[in-house]
């Protein structure tokens, strides 16, 4: 009788792109002794950084995002200025979960950093319908730029949560470039609109991150963590591990954090700390939206400066003007899809659904004639 453990059932949950590419990296001899004192390392012991010679000439970045638009992200503003830092802060227009700056704040942020979109409601976008979450991009790329009164080009996927049909419909919605939840990376991605992170500022055991990493099919991220990582679960060590591998052989140093969370563990003295270590560092300080125009740029594509993105095309264009269509007398407007304009839940042509539905814009509403009858309301 066959007694070992069956695992190739356990293999379905992982993208065969991702197994396929996880037989190109080299392999690393590690004991089973070596693995658990990385993973059960004291973290708690003070840590220091030494920044390396570089010896790579290749692309060097360090870059920080900051998610979710809590009030107390002006305290990490006043850390970034204080050690000349660049970052994007991914905000919202509201959040049930939590409080969110008010625009004269996110204004206040915008005249030092970088804003980038955080969807309309902070929903997670694979747990709602295509239509819905379409709006939920566009007006939350709406309602920023109304605010800052110019373009927003980055966009993060709330939680993390994507799929390829939602980083397609960011794509339509005219940014530049997404960012995820996929950790221990410090590489640039090939699609744009799936940037990944070096670290996340909260401490996870090993075991968590690797699971993470598995279920999102990011086999490269659980190799680094095993090998440039060193299997580090403290956060500060673990980024200064991302800045001397870049220092060295080029990439991106990108470190996550939510001040609402430095806050609850009390960890504003070690990200001032970590700060300081990473302005020690000769790698050029930018925005994630200074990393996708870069490289768009390089590949030779047209960016949204340069192009009128589906969402800001006139009306009787596209779609819309092929199969005829018929204008809404609300003040509210309605975002475009590849397909053509998404209607409104329920009387596409009624202006007070129009309002109920979208009270962030300032364009009128076009739904095509031919695919939606006029709402006897109306």
């Amino acid at each position: 009788m066959n007694t070992r453990p069956q695992y190739r059932h356990l293999t379905h949950r992982i993208p065969r792109a991702a197994r396929e590419q996880a037989r190109t990296y080299p392999r690393t001899n590690i004991t089973c002794r070596e693995l658990s004192k990385r993973m059960y390392m004291n973290v708690t012991q003070p840590w220091q950084a030494v920044p390396t010679a570089d010896i790579n000439t290749g692309e060097k970045y360090v870059t920080l995002s900051v998610d979710d638009g809590h009030p107390l992200d002006l305290r990490c503003l006043d850390l970034l200025l204080k050690y000349d830092l660049k970052a994007t802060f991914y905000i919202p227009g509201a959040n049930a979960e939590r409080q969110v700056m008010k625009a004269s704040q996110i204004r206040e942020i915008d005249r030092h950093c970088e804003v980038g979109s955080h969807t309309l409601n902070h929903v997670r976008l694979t747990r709602i319908p295509a239509d819905k979450g379409w709006r939920e991009i566009c007006d939350g790329k709406n309602f920023m730029q109304d605010t800052l009164g110019h373009e927003v080009v980055s966009f993060c996927y709330p939680g993390g949560k994507f799929s390829r049909h939602i980083a397609e419909q960011v794509k339509e919605a005219g940014f530049l470039g997404a960012r995820t939840c996929m950790f221990n990376l410090t590489d640039f991605p090939e699609n744009p609109f799936l940037w990944g992170l070096s670290t996340y500022a909260n401490t996870y055991p090993v075991y968590i991150q690797l699971r993470h990493a598995f279920l999102e099919g990011n086999l490269k991220g659980a190799y680094n963590l095993l090998t440039t990582f060193k299997a580090r679960t403290g956060w500060a060590s673990q980024f200064v591990c991302a800045l001397e591998h870049v220092s060295r052989n080029g990439g991106i140093a990108h470190l996550y954090l939510h001040s609402w969370e430095i806050d609850k563990h009390g960890e504003w003295d070690r990200l001032e700390a970590l700060f300081k270590v990473i302005s020690q560092f000769a790698l050029k300080r930018v925005t994630n939206g200074d990393l996708y125009r870069s490289r768009m740029e390089k590949r030779g594509i047209t960016s949204s400066s340069q192009r009128t993105p589906a969402y800001q095309q006139p009306i009787g264009t596209g779609q819309a003007q092929r199969s005829g269509s018929a204008v809404c007398d609300a003040r509210k407007w309605l975002p475009i899809s590849s397909k053509g304009f998404i209607p409104c839940r329920k009387r596409p042509h009624c202006s007070r659904v129009c309002s109920q539905y979208h009270p962030v814009s300032t364009r009128t509403c076009e739904v095509p004639v031919a695919t939606f009858p006029p709402s006897p309301i109306c």
